[in-house]
């Protein structure tokens, strides 16, 4: 996806021409391009949107959308149109309204809005003429539009030190293109685009309403930001062209009654015009909040250009859209929107099955079904026989019959293929022009059955399975195959010959049958068979299994909230019961010996009655105060299974060693958004091993507190815990607490509660309304109770010895070789009081590629140059990764990240 960021955006910050049905029209030279036909204004209207465009997407202030609405799929699209052959693209998509947009692929027509084409003046096709090179590309652009959509506001916010408002960009379009940038077969994609951005003048912090015409979006500016860019694109799976149906780009927008508009089109790209179409007549943008319109004209505002009156391109807000209670200084507004769509004049052919049935005397029928578009009067859909004999066809032309867009056809052929190898038939759209044409081979129908018998015993043999098949011809010769592997590894094939065959007599020996059985006919038939199980060879139930977890290595000695897991236990269990410690030798191999229980006061002092006392699944302990090896064991009772034993042991070990495991766990993010009811704790930690963090709720980690939720330290060092639409809700001051599985802890942290409006008060905020109303707030689950209290990890608590941001500066772009080779240099400005830079690469998924640290100089500038071949490796042209610094003091007290996206070019 080289160029899939550049976005529909790149034409408001490009030249524009404006018009309405108001005022008249000013041309300007990109009007005259439009205006001309000859392949070189193509050209340079081509070339214009590129360069506009990779301008764009250099700039990238982040942002976080809180709230949108109305959500996916409403009011979405509601079809998508038969694959093209030519294109390998859908035909078209049509809205809930009932309008359909086409590709527009025409490089010749100045209302086509497409990329880079090797030759316009040769067919558009993703197929290379016959007799073509070896390896000839596809002629064909790497991106076009259905509906391209956007609208440009200017006097964005506050002006900047050098007297310059912002701008901003909302981007509303269906575009197809390559999974990978360049044309490829197989790569194709069609995805809906909401993008919003602004590039300066906003209030760092606060949280700004987006309304534009699919509907409204609550977007809050990152912390040391004055814009946000965010964008959406849904249906980024080549070949997956039904996603799209799930965007919100719907329904398709048109412009207002203008005859300057030619027939067929929904817009005429690069003019602003004012438009319809939008969710609850919003045919306009609108940005809500502190300052939004600080610079901008007053409502009803126009401008004079080059000596032609029109409408200001933003002002403040008019009075019947601003919502009440919003100043007109906070509310920005246009209604002029740049628009490119091609309504759609094909209906396009999909085949979506070709059988046959011939009966013993050879008599032939077949059956055909297609989609197309619904239309008044019906799309003119046929099939005829290809290359009939000398003696006339073997059926006549026949009309599909439509019903609502699906097509079917039943034809008697009774002399068809009386040879037994059948032909093909050709399936035709006469309404389209040029036709559209598939060839399709007729193929025979299979029906059948998949039955495993189990054994009587699972440890006494295999079972067996008995495949069947039946075709719909008669006369069918040649063996039909199945997908089945029998336990030799061997490919199974039926026998028996003829229209119906199966597995030998008896069955065929299999120790565990496979969900479905795929069946191919020589004919070219398939089926898949669910396979069933009969017979009253029950498995029997499962026997008591205990599981003590994983050994415990390098504990410090006296740490609190050591968790001891049983959670892999299974079977039918009614009780646990946790002993120990047990004294342990190790012989020379490593293997462990339990001896008797040790008595607790010589050992710790905390273990106190933990011995045959703790009955729970996880017990949590303070490790002992010796250093050495400590056993404990886990007894699980419950139903007795085939076995017939009642209960079932198992034991795990605990080092204690003299320092303990050195891990660092280091807070992030501790967020409570009301409007989403979403709680988001996130951190890192230097154990990734089977790590798991429990957050508690409140200032404690003992057990018995509540928990929230529990999250895995995955292979980077980073671990969240997101709980979207959440019961539970925080009071005032909310505070939460993290726990490893080793025992380290952080607690007291202050939860940043964000208002229902996306108003953050870092937890001082209102609790939201059923809260605050004394409303039952759901109790969280809790653990059994410990003996000792968890130790708070030095630097983890928000707030000792903060370190302001460090800035950085690094290439917009730079080639993924550059990484592997010379590396890639990053300049930091230091905070004042930090001594330690840590330096990450990560991808736009937030997984980390590469990790440094740097020793530094507070308030000094340092160079990092960042340089991993494996890192290298995973980066391709046209995608972009993050450079992320955070200045501290140590490892684990580190301040807030800055962050810089670099996009790999080719």
């Amino acid at each position: 996806m080289s160029r899939i960021d550049r976005g529909t955006d790149a034409k408001v910050e490009g030249a524009r021409t404006r018009a309405s049905a108001i005022f008249s029209r000013r041309t300007s030279h990109f009007g005259r391009l439009l205006a001309g036909s000859s392949r070189r204004n193509i050209f340079v209207l081509t070339m214009l949107f590129v360069v506009c465009a990779t301008a764009v997407a250099v700039a990238k202030p982040g942002g976080e959308v809180l709230t949108q609405t109305p959500g996916q799929g409403s009011p979405g699209l509601e079809k998508v149109g038969p694959i093209n052959p030519d294109t390998g693209f859908p035909d078209w998509y049509r809205d809930r309204k009932g309008k359909t947009l086409e590709p527009c692929l025409d490089p010749k027509d100045p209302m086509c809005v497409l990329g880079a084409i090797d030759d316009p003046n040769k067919p558009i096709s993703m197929t290379p003429p016959p007799g073509s090179p070896a390896g000839t590309k596809p002629n064909f652009p790497d991106e076009f539009f259905y509906q391209s959509a956007s609208a440009g506001l200017s006097n964005v916010g506050q002006p900047d030190d050098a007297g310059k408002a912002g701008k901003m960009t909302a981007v509303m379009s269906l575009e197809g293109a390559f999974a990978n940038g360049a044309p490829k077969q197989g790569d194709q994609m069609v995805f809906g685009r909401i993008r919003m951005k602004v590039t300066s003048g906003l209030v760092s912090g606060e949280t700004y309403k987006v309304v534009y015409p699919y509907g409204e979006q609550d977007i809050q500016v990152d912390a040391a930001e004055h814009g946000f860019f965010v964008t959406e694109d849904m249906g980024l799976t080549p070949g997956s062209f039904s996603d799209a149906l799930n965007g919100r780009v719907a329904p398709f927008l048109h412009w207002t009654a203008d005859s300057a508009l030619p027939a067929g089109y929904t817009g005429i790209p690069g003019t602003d015009h004012t438009i319809m179409g939008g969710v609850n007549d919003q045919n306009y943008v609108m940005l809500i909040g502190k300052d939004a319109a600080f610079t901008a004209p007053a409502a009803g505002s126009s401008a004079v250009v080059g000596g032609v009156v029109t409408p200001a391109d933003s002002t403040q807000c008019p009075d019947d859209v601003r919502p009440d209670g919003v100043a007109a200084v906070d509310c920005l507004y246009t209604s002029l929107f740049s628009l490119a769509g091609k309504e759609s004049t094909r209906g396009g052919l999909d085949v979506t099955s070709a059988t046959y049935t011939r009966d013993a005397a050879g008599a032939t029928t077949f059956d055909v079904r297609a989609d197309s578009k619904a239309t008044t009067p019906s799309q003119n859909v046929i099939v005829q026989q290809i290359g009939p004999p000398a003696t006339g066809p073997d059926f006549p032309i026949t009309n599909l019959v439509d019903r609502n867009g699906h097509f079917y056809a039943h034809v008697n052929a009774a002399n068809l293929a009386a040879s037994g190898a059948e032909p093909k038939v050709r399936i035709s759209n006469y309404s389209d022009s040029p036709r559209t044409v598939r060839d399709v081979q007729l193929v025979d129908t299979l029906t059948g059955t998949a039955v495993f018998t189990p054994p009587a015993n699972p440890s006494a043999g295999p079972g067996s399975i008995v495949v069947s098949a039946t075709s719909s011809d008669a006369k069918l010769s040649g063996t039909m195959h199945t997908d089945l592997a029998d336990d030799a590894g061997n490919l199974v094939d039926l026998g028996g010959g003829g229209a119906v065959q199966s597995t030998p007599a008896g069955g065929l020996p299999l120790t565990a049958p496979p969900a479905t059985v795929k069946v191919t006919s020589p004919a070219g038939g398939t089926v898949v068979l669910p396979v069933t199980m009969t017979g009253a060879n029950y498995t029997p139930p499962a026997n008591l299994h205990a599981d003590a977890g994983r050994d415990l290595p390098d504990i410090d000695p006296d740490q609190t909230g050591v968790a001891l897991s049983g959670t892999g236990s299974s079977g039918t269990i009614t009780g646990y019961q946790w002993t120990g410690p047990y004294a342990v030798t190790k012989d020379a191999n490593g293997v462990f010996t339990f001896g008797g229980l040790m008595d607790p006061t010589t050992s710790t002092a905390s273990l106190g009655s933990f011995n045959g006392t703790e009955t729970n699944e996880t017990a949590t302990i303070t490790a002992p105060h010796t250093a050495g090896d400590y056993g404990y064991r886990l007894v699980v009772t419950g139903t007795a299974g085939p076995d017939t034993n009642k209960t079932a042991p198992d034991e795990m070990v605990l080092t204690v060693g003299a320092a303990g495991v050195d891990e660092i766990l280091t807070p992030g993010k501790q967020r409570y958004t009301a409007a989403q009811k979403r709680w988001v704790i996130s951190g890192t930690s230097s154990d990734t091993t089977k790590n798991v963090i429990t957050v508690f709720l409140g200032d404690s980690v003992a057990a018995g507190s509540p928990i929230l939720g529990t999250a895995t330290v995955d292979p980077t060092g980073t671990w969240a815990l997101d709980i979207p639409d959440s019961d539970i809700v925080p009071a005032a001051n909310q505070t939460v607490s993290l726990l490893s599985s080793n025992g380290k802890s952080a607690t007291g942290l202050l939860v940043d509660v964000r208002a229902a409006g996306g108003a953050g008060g870092g937890g001082g905020g209102a609790a939201p309304a059923a809260a605050a109303a004394g409303a039952p707030t759901p109790v969280a689950p809790v653990l059994p109770a410990a003996a000792g209290a968890a130790r708070p990890i030095a630097g983890a608590i928000p707030g000792a010895g903060v370190v302001a941001l460090a800035r950085i500066a690094a290439p917009a772009t730079v080639r993924a070789t550059a990484l592997a080779t010379n590396g890639v240099a990053v300049n930091v400005t230091v905070p004042a009081n930090a001594t330690l830079l840590r330096v990450r690469v990560l991808t736009t998924a937030n997984k980390a590629l590469l990790t440094t640290f740097k020793k530094v100089k507070g308030g000094k500038k340092v160079k990092v140059t960042l340089r991993s071949a494996k890192a290298a490796r995973k980066l391709r042209a046209g995608k972009r990764f993050v450079v992320e610094v955070r200045a501290g003091t140590a490892k684990n007290r580190l301040g807030k990240a800055t962050r810089k996206v670099i996009r790999v070019r080719a």
